[in-house]
């Protein structure tokens, strides 16, 4: 017959470095994605000129205007229970309204589209690998 010894002491340590480890790999996705969100906010636009602003064109990623969109996508990265995320976006109301479209504007994708380009960087990153 076996025996097995459990060391809680030496779990807990392991448990600690490991759930380091994920938040650390998520903190530096949500770093990545934050700033490659902001550069598909910096692009110039393909639409009409309206004075000295060119506004995106349909399907193009909104146009700065004031630079309020783009400073607000931020990123965080949680844990409830088992459960590690990273959220990157932004806490402005026009944010999805311009991301989804209105009944009046054709959407102006910027979060799901840039995220979609970077995916194998940001699973490459979560598995520990470089940019």
């Amino acid at each position: 017959m076996s025996r097995f010894d459990y060391d809680h002491a030496s779990m807990a340590l392991f448990r600690m470095k490991v759930d380091k480890q994920i938040h650390d790999r998520l903190e530096q996705a949500g770093a990545y994605a934050e700033t490659a969100v902001k550069v598909a906010l910096s692009m110039p636009g393909g639409g009409h000129l309206y004075g000295s602003h060119r506004a995106s064109a349909p399907g193009q990623a909104p146009t700065v205007w004031s630079g309020d969109l783009r400073a607000s996508i931020t990123h965080t990265v949680i844990k409830l229970g088992m459960l590690w995320t990273a959220i990157v976006g932004s806490d402005k109301d026009h944010a999805p309204l311009l991301e989804f479209g209105t009944s009046k504007m054709a959407p102006r994708p910027f979060m799901r589209v840039t995220i979609a380009r970077i995916q194998p960087t940001l699973w490459r990153l979560m598995a520990g690998g470089k940019k």
